[in-house]
Order: structure tokens, then sequence, then C-alpha cells
């Protein structure tokens, strides 16, 4: 007889665990183990972690394509102006922003993603690398 079906004899149904991920009832080998095996484990966290991308994704996505957008236009420059149609062509959300940038004067102003968005006039806007 071996070890494991010597310890699975000397331990009684109290002793079982379930496996949150799989169901699998199973023995734990230490006292604060709570998955079956390393893989159901990992299994399980990739899981959650998909479940909470899944979740951010209408938050993060419409940022994540502004910031994409502003390094784009804004590859090798330290400042420039736009028209908001060309903005709004290049798929950027005029109405998303993640922060407010206070310039010397103490004006405040849309920053994101490492840059700051300065309405000109109603067309047009300065964009600067903050």
């Amino acid at each position: 007889m071996n070890i494991d079906n010597t310890r699975q004899l000397a331990l009684n149904l109290d002793q079982y665990k379930i496996d949150p991920h799989t169901g699998e009832r199973f023995i734990p080998k230490r006292h604060n183990q709570i998955y079956a095996s390393e893989k159901s484990k990992a299994a399980f966290n990739n899981a959650k972690a998909k479940e909470r991308r899944e979740s951010l994704a209408p938050i993060l996505n419409p940022i994540l394509q502004n910031i994409k957008v502003l390094e784009e236009i804004m590859h090798d420059k330290q400042e420039a102006d736009f028209h908001f149609q060309f903005l709004l062509a290049k798929k950027f959300d005029l109405n998303i922003n993640t922060g407010v940038y206070k310039n010397e004067d103490g004006k405040l102003y849309t920053s994101m993603g490492g840059f700051v968005l300065i309405k000109k006039d109603n067309e047009n806007f300065k964009i600067k690398r903050i």
C-alpha cells in the first residue's frame, strides 16, 4: 500500500476539501491548501483575471483608444494644433479624459496619458506633452 492510499484510509470525510474551480474533492497536503492542483489554481486565477478585464473593458478601451490616437498624432511633437473634426475622424472621443492639468497660470485643462488638451476655440485644440 503506497503512502497516498494509507493517507486516504486514515482520513475521514471531514478532512476533504472542494476545489473552488473544478469542484473536485481532494485531500489537502497542507492545512491552507485551497486548490486540488497548481493547474487548477492557475486556471481559477486566469478566469478571475479575464472576468475582471472584461468588466473593465467598456471603461478602459475608450481611454486606451484616445491615448493611442494622441501618441500617433503627436509621435514627434511637443505641441500641435488640431481641428476637432480631425480628432473625431481618428476615433478620438472628446468626452473622455483621465485627469486635470494645472498650468503655471493656475488654469485647469483636460489631460490624458501624458498629454494636455487645450481648447483654443469651438473647433480647435492645442495638444501638448506634459
